[in-house]
């Protein structure tokens, strides 16, 4: 699993696909009224920007933590204040002219109907709004007081965009006028604001509000780069700790901030810090790790970039984003519904049960029951408990196969590729962090040799009373084995 996750993660932890399309975006600002199929639309424009996007994320990321997490929040308030400001607005404006809310939005189908193919292919496109939901769970360890802060707000965050999504849509709709699946417009965002910025008028000037909206919407997606920046070159820090890449230890191991190396040289403080004590170590961040997400993130704009359009290519790694989040979801949920029921069958106790049975003198020793026990060492057990963890094994399980169905309704300028290209390829992708792994073997039994990682953690008590690791220190063995 290590492998598994590893490798994929690194080739496809990243938002190469918003970067292009943040240079969509950038193109819009500089010549608005030109579209992709138009002459004056430069699609190496679109992609040097997606690689400069890359890299002021990746160079922020590295230049301070401290100030990177003030940046990420503030990105999040912009960005929650924008989406619930265009549902509301959309909603209000296409209440007031000709009630286009009634007008557009209907249970009745307005085109040819949708077969099981078209579905899936809708449930995966949507989905993508709602991936990112992961990432918090990978940088848990920067976290303040996280049993009582993360999941409260981790189960907030969810349930807002569960609302304002949703409502986006609504909002959307009541302004953009709907006639079936063709009618709907490449960028739906672009179109709703232009729609407002005329007024009714369709001879208006709306090349300023398109620039405008432009900026606007290529600086939330600034923020999303960032944000998964942060959490991409974390999580890729954690799997270089797992000893199963080249430069395991270089990718795993922390640097001082740049902010930081600045300020020691500036005031000397360089030659006072003494390394052997870690409340004594200056800020530390993720170097070599962001510069590998920085590196496939590059690979990936540029492979799937150049060869395809950028619309085409935000649809492609969107897809395999979304596919790789499925499968990966899918092995997490059913290696959890494994724990529970290992936990039934070995005869595991939880809450009360486990309270009365500490005074119970015929108790069958731990070592004697086996399993893992997965009920006696949680800390917390979610609503509705063990269903959503059934529920979501069965969903992921089902979806990961069916997006082999073929769609009825593909557009002309989707038609380039095959529709089983993308789902083949993300389980392709699957497929090499398994060869990943049998190749880590074959070496390991070539040369007769075991590779052990061993972790100690430095945890300190904060004022809260809570356990917070300050700093993990790592070492690799290498040694023969017969």
């Amino acid at each position: 699993m290590s492998c598994l996750f590893g490798i994929t993660f690194i080739l496809f932890g990243n938002l190469a696909g918003n970067s292009i399309q943040f240079g969509i975006y950038m193109q819009a600002v500089i010549s608005p009224q030109c579209t992709e199929n138009d002459p004056c639309f430069h699609k190496a424009a679109v992609l040097f920007w997606a690689v400069g996007i890359l890299s002021i994320c990746a160079a922020l990321n590295v230049m301070t933590r401290k100030l990177f997490i003030g940046l990420n929040n503030g990105f999040a308030i912009v960005k929650f204040m924008l989406v619930a400001a265009m549902a509301l607005f959309g909603i209000i404006y296409g209440t007031a002219h000709g009630d286009g809310c009634r007008t557009n939005i209907a249970w009745s189908n307005r085109g040819a109907g949708s077969e099981f193919g078209d579905i899936v292919l809708a449930i995966f496109y949507g989905m993508y709004s709602y991936t990112g939901f992961e990432q918090p769970f990978y940088v848990l360890a920067e976290v303040d007081r996280p049993k009582e802060i993360f999941a409260k707000y981790v189960l907030l965050a969810l349930g807002s965009v569960m609302i304002l999504f949703p409502l986006t849509n609504v909002g959307f709709l009541c302004v953009v006028p709907y006639h079936g699946p063709q009618t709907v417009p490449k960028n739906m965002p672009l179109a709703f604001f232009d729609i407002i910025a005329r007024g009714g008028n369709p001879n208006a000037d709306t090349t300023a509000s398109q620039r405008g909206i432009s900026v606007m919407l290529a600086v939330v997606i600034f923020g999303t780069i960032m944000a998964q920046t942060f959490t991409g070159s974390r999580a890729k820090q954690e799997i270089g700790k797992e000893a199963v890449i080249p430069f395991s230890l270089t990718i795993a191991t922390g640097s001082d901030s740049i902010i930081t190396r600045f300020l020691q040289v500036a005031d000397g403080r360089n030659s006072h810090i003494d390394r052997r004590y870690i409340e004594d170590q200056p800020e530390q961040v993720p170097m070599a790790a962001t510069l590998l997400h920085l590196i496939f993130a590059t690979i990936l704009v540029v492979v799937v970039g150049i060869p395809t359009k950028p619309s085409n290519a935000y649809r492609i790694l969107t897809y395999l984003r979304v596919f790789i989040i499925v499968v990966l979801g899918l092995l997490t949920v059913a290696g959890l519904a494994y724990l529970k029921i290992d936990s039934w069958l070995h005869g595991s106790r939880s809450g009360t049960e486990r309270d009365d049975a500490e005074n119970d003198a015929q108790q069958q020793p731990d070592e004697q029951r086996g399993g893992r026990r997965w009920l006696e060492k949680r800390q917390w057990t979610p609503w509705l408990d063990p269903l959503p963890t059934f529920v979501a094994t069965v969903a992921l399980g089902f979806l990961s196969v069916a997006v082999f169905a073929k769609p009825s309704q593909i557009r002309d300028d989707e038609r380039a590729l095959p529709y089983w290209i993308n789902p083949l390829a993300g389980w392709l992708i699957l497929l090499l962090g398994v060869l990943w792994w049998a190749g880590l073997r074959a070496w390991q039994w070539k040369t007769r040799t075991r590779t052990e990682v061993y972790r100690w953690p430095h945890v300190a008590i904060d004022e809260f009373g809570n356990a917070v690791l300050k700093a993990e220190l790592i070492e690799r063995r290498t040694g023969r084995w017969f």
